[in-house]
């Protein structure tokens, strides 16, 4: 495009916009209260509308804008996201190797390198992990972490590239994101490399083998979720709840006795979908921690279908004087999604608790009063809170020794389910721990 054409204070509102756009987008998919419908109508659809108006600016806006976002390792989080992001727009692979490149030089721990890395990680650009694969073979990336990082959350198919590359032997960050992307491959080929994962010093490393172990069927990867479980680990607790019998539950219920890992093992008791949970959580509602009410409403729900986003059962609103919103993302997410949940009002649960809880049958697993199913596991992600979505994905794709699985969230590609359609692929049962080999 003639550069003389260019209107430049409105190229530049669209890359503002982007970005607080993008910011929105990041919050609305771990939020309780957005499906991914609604994420996409409010915030994926109008983000794309302004990275296609930077794009038809071309290689002018590229040289003007895009560029020095990338380059500046002052730029913010969101600021270098929305750049990279609009490069990833742009046709050719010669825009996502200044990407890559980008990555590479960008100060590591910097909010430079994490927003460039999120934009690979969620960018809906197609073909891109093949490119991805490029730059760790025979780009000079095989010991970037970030790269290895958006290949296993893109699920691409890494093949042996990562044992070639020596990153299941580098530095924390590689051997947890190889350990990550190694799950698409068959267990024959890298179970040897990544099978020591699972008694590495760092539990970061250790929870990426085991997640990986257990999507291969591995029976000690649960045997080492379970010991990780017992000492308290957050994830594990979850991955109980998720793929544990009716005598596992025994190990939540007395880590929510626990101050220290109670709001985990609620979490992990409400995706459980077992009538103990819910009788659990029953007794928590009342607690005087507003947090560990909100998340025993939660998980009450996730069982019974009651929650505290109903008529009547959240507490009567107190007008507070709005705070301002933070200028930036916080990095856990999470945390301000759990404040955003209704606070309960126990009374109210107290009146249905007992009859609701009752309709429930022991041994059987519930989502929001249905009994599981595979089929209505595959129904409801396009309509369940973006809070939840998460950890339903990954039940869905261990289960199914990575056969089935719905995306991570895609900037413009919906949540679409996907697989390596192999003809062993286990039968998914929601209602049974995995059979390990």
């Amino acid at each position: 495009m003639d550069e003389t054409l260019i209107l430049w204070d409105v190229i530049e509102e669209h890359l503002d916009e982007a970005e607080f756009l993008f910011e929105m987008w990041e919050r609305a998919i771990v939020a309780p209260d957005y499906t991914w419908h609604d994420v996409e109508r409010s915030f994926g659809d109008r983000l794309h509308a302004h990275l296609d108006a930077i794009v038809i600016a071309g290689e002018p806006a590229a040289r003007r804008l895009l560029n020095p976002g990338l380059e500046d390792v002052e730029s913010e989080k969101n600021r270098a996201a929305a750049c990279a992001l609009a490069f990833l727009e742009m046709p050719g692979e010669e825009h996502s190797w200044r990407v890559f490149q980008a990555l590479v030089n960008a100060p590591e721990g910097g909010e430079l390198r994490a927003g460039i890395a999120r934009a690979l990680e969620v960018s809906g650009r197609k073909g891109l992990e093949d490119e991805l694969k490029a730059a760790v073979t025979h780009g000079g990336g095989e010991r970037v972490p970030e790269l290895w990082a958006a290949l296993a959350t893109r699920r691409a198919d890494v093949g042996a590239h990562a044992e070639v590359a020596g990153a299941f032997t580098g530095e924390v960050a590689l051997r947890t994101a190889a350990a990550r992307a190694a799950v698409m491959c068959p267990p024959g080929k890298l179970w040897r490399v990544v099978a020591p994962l699972l008694e590495a010093p760092e539990e970061c490393v250790r929870m990426a083998a085991i997640e990986t172990a257990m999507t291969w069927g591995v029976r000690v990867g649960w045997e080492r979720c379970v010991e990780e479980a017992r000492r308290g680990q957050p994830e594990a607790l979850g991955w109980v709840g998720m793929l544990g019998n009716e005598e596992d539950m025994g190990l939540l219920l007395i880590a929510a006795e626990k101050p220290t890992t109670r709001h985990a093992a609620l979490r992990a008791l409400g995706h459980s979908g077992r009538r103990v949970a819910a009788e659990e959580c029953l007794k928590w509602l009342g607690d005087e921690d507003p947090r560990t009410a909100k998340l025993a409403a939660e998980a009450f729900g996730m069982v019974t279908g009651v929650d505290a986003s109903m008529e009547g059962f959240a507490r009567p609103a107190v007008e507070v004087e709005e705070p301002e919103m933070e200028e930036d993302v916080p990095d856990d997410l999470s945390a301000g999604a759990e404040d955003a949940l209704p606070a309960p009002w126990p009374e109210a649960f107290a009146r249905v608790g007992e009859g609701t809880v009752g309709s429930l049958s022991v041994g059987e697993r519930y989502w929001r009063g249905q009994r599981r199913t595979v089929l209505l596991m595959h129904e409801v992600v396009r309509t369940m809170s973006m809070r939840q979505l998460g950890a339903w994905r990954a039940e869905l794709a261990v289960r199914s020794r990575g056969q089935e699985w719905v995306k991570r969230p895609v900037l413009g590609s919906g949540l679409v389910r996907g697989g390596t359609g192999a003809e062993d692929a286990p039968r998914v049962d929601p209602q049974r721990r995995p059979v390990w080999t």
